[in-house]
């Protein structure tokens, strides 16, 4: 790095790599088939979310060929778990690979949204006695504590 050039951002391209089921609708072409059609690829998960992460390669190798020297540090995160809650950007996060910001490529209809609602995720602990049915009495039951 140059002298006197300040540290670059570290710029977090994120984008999850599970997709759901197809569902029981009858599907026009083969959900895992990756069709071309017209110049737009059709098959689950093309749109939410592999063309997300595709994008996002292309836009680190982009930005790393635009402008060696000045180029932001570029993490790729590509994790699992999107459809329950977010788990596999929390894993990341909580093994320290943070950046200064954020790109998520969640498709938005070509609209950029600059916040959406999230999830939260905690571990909550309620104390309670576990204890045959025959001595309920005995119990602490940690859902009616809760």
């Amino acid at each position: 790095m140059p002298a006197g050039r300040p540290a670059a951002p570290r710029v977090c391209l994120n984008g999850h790599i599970d997709v759901v089921s197809p569902g029981e609708q009858p599907w026009a072409r083969d959900p895992y088939g990756g069709d071309v059609v017209a110049g737009e690829i059709h098959g689950r998960g093309s749109a939410d979310m592999k063309g997300g992460l595709i994008a996002v390669l292309h836009a680190a190798a982009a930005i790393a060929r635009a402008a060696p020297d000045l180029a932001p540090e570029i993490v790729v995160q590509a994790v699992p778990s999107e459809e329950d809650g977010g788990l596999g950007t929390f894993a990341t996060l909580r093994r320290g690979h943070r950046g200064d910001l954020a790109v998520i490529c969640e498709p938005t209809s070509g609209r950029l949204v600059t916040a959406s609602a999230g999830a939260l995720t905690f571990r909550l602990t309620v104390p309670g006695r576990s204890v045959h049915a025959s001595m309920r009495r005995e119990g602490v039951d940690a859902v009616e504590k809760y």
